[in-house]
């Protein structure tokens, strides 16, 4: 049994996070959840309870790619 997200762990996560981090697919950035306070953090654990009971989430969510970016002389 998955157990269901607890909304002070997501505002001790989505205050954690950094700023001026690139968007994904859905162009959400964290600066936006921080702006919405406790309105988005609410939202955001209601979706992510969803999620876990099992609600259909959208293709961008289920698909992820992994792009190595480095930077100077630091290839392999």
């Amino acid at each position: 049994m998955q157990v269901p997200s607890i909304r002070i762990e997501n505002e001790m996560l989505t205050n954690k996070m950094k700023n001026g981090k690139s968007p994904g697919p859905t162009d959400m950035v964290v600066e936006i959840l921080k702006a919405g306070g406790d309105t988005c953090i609410d939202i955001v654990t209601d979706l992510v309870n969803a999620i876990i009971r099992g609600v259909k989430v959208f293709l961008d969510w289920q698909v992820s790619s992994i792009f190595n970016n480095f930077k100077g002389n630091a290839r392999p």
